[in-house]
């Protein structure tokens, strides 16, 4: 039996190697090998996890290994079905978890890094509502504190997402995991640290404003995966507007077009107007408070109703020139922007477009807006030019309550 379960044993590491879609086959191969004898099993599996540890370079056959090692650890086998069976899988990914702590202090950074990285892959493989070993807990926080302190960046990564496993959403203020991880998100002079911090650290009130720095980062990508989280774990609302502008101004401004791209599909449309408005531009309009941030709200209206058509047929019948609302008369400034033969199906004349003014005569801010695309609109009609000039002179200008901003744009 001893040799049998030797020889599966190195098979099924030998077979691991190969793909990760045999993986799930292997490891109930090695639960039969476990159960058949746990001291052989032990020592064989130990053996191959310390060929990978001596192993820096990441090759795609050691990363099939090192999944191959968490997963079975993890307890992800259907082929053990007896509580002894489960009991005596979760003493063995206690012990393994113990074996690799050990070395996490390696004076070697490649068995510093393979026990770092084999640690975290085995706690994010263990089911959600695993519980951590008591007696295991503070020495797994404190080595993996340790090590994402280490002066090699391929080990502070190695710890990040075992650190994300450990950390306490619910008390994250006074959390030293938490606080590690939204440091290394936020400091750490690496751009693979950084980004890796940002993926695994739970969002909450406490780090949601790390996150939203992350966008200022100076690395393209590590802006860019900021931006993919803030939009699938972040809704809107949970944002203070400042901070909503703020993402915006930076993402839909940035000197990468790859980062704008992501800014204005990824986090723009599809998180904030399809997935937080359903689709509702004026509800997302109100979400960056258009009267203090018009500029901001009008170029991210602009931005999407330019890139679809649909969204811009959609958006015009969302429109009443003669009942504007702060959104709207936002979203009419960003589809005349657009297009040049919007201004003509909202005010087929120069008339018309007065009668709009008037509407609005007691909101300066939405007389601006209006203002603000006089330039688009057909001025060749004379009794309507004239009557335009009565209305700004007489009406308009003398008006006291007008905003000094609506008054430049009419004198403009």
């Amino acid at each position: 039996m001893t040799d049998a379960v030797t020889a599966e044993v190195r098979a099924c590491f030998q077979d691991g190697q190969r793909s990760f879609a045999s993986h799930k086959r292997i490891v109930q191969r090695l639960s039969v090998a476990f159960a058949r004898d746990r001291k052989i099993f032990w020592k064989e599996f130990i053996r191959a996890v310390n060929r990978v540890l001596v192993i820096y370079a990441r090759t795609a056959a050691v990363e099939r290994v090192v999944q191959l090692i968490a997963t079975f650890a993890g307890g992800h086998s259907t082929a053990t079905s007896s509580d002894e069976r489960q009991s005596g899988l979760e003493n063995f990914c206690s012990a393994l978890i113990a074996y690799l702590l050990e070395r996490t202090s390696a004076t070697s950074k490649a068995v510093r890094f393979r026990s770092c990285q084999l640690v975290s892959t085995v706690l994010t493989s263990l089911p959600d509502n695993a519980e951590i070993n008591e007696q295991l807990y503070e020495p797994l926080v404190e080595k993996l504190m340790s090590r994402a302190k280490d002066k090699v960046p391929t080990v502070r990564a190695a710890t990040i997402s075992g650190l994300g496993r450990l950390q306490n959403p619910i008390e994250d203020a006074e959390d030293e995991v938490a606080s590690q991880l939204v440091f290394m998100m936020s400091y750490d002079s690496s751009p693979a640290v950084r980004k890796a911090a940002l993926s695994f650290t739970m969002i909450s009130t406490c780090s949601v404003a790390a996150f939203v720095r992350r966008c200022h980062d100076v690395r393209e990508d590590v802006r860019k995966t900021a931006l993919r989280i803030l939009a699938n774990r972040v809704h809107p609302q949970s944002l203070p507007i400042a901070s909503r502008v703020e993402i915006l101004r930076a993402g839909l401004h940035d000197r990468s077009s790859a980062v704008r791209k992501t800014c204005l599909e990824v986090l723009l449309r599809d998180g904030w107007l399809r997935d937080a408005c359903g689709g509702d531009l004026i509800r997302m309009i109100s979400y960056l408070d258009p009267e203090i941030y018009s500029n901001v709200a009008i170029d991210a209206a602009r931005l999407l109703v330019t890139a679809s058509e649909e969204l811009l047929m959609k958006a015009v019948g969302q429109i009443n020139p003669k009942e504007l609302t702060a959104e709207t008369a936002v979203l009419l400034r960003a589809c005349v922007a657009s297009s040049d033969f919007i201004a003509e199906t909202f005010f087929p004349s120069t008339l018309t477009f007065v009668e709009a003014l008037k509407c609005t005569e007691t909101t300066s801010f939405m007389q601006k807006q209006l203002l603000d695309i006089a330039g688009s609109v057909d001025m060749t009609d004379e009794v309507g030019r004239q009557e335009l000039e009565r209305f700004l002179l007489e009406d308009l200008i003398p008006n006291i309550d007008a905003g000094s901003e609506c008054l430049r744009s009419a004198v403009r």
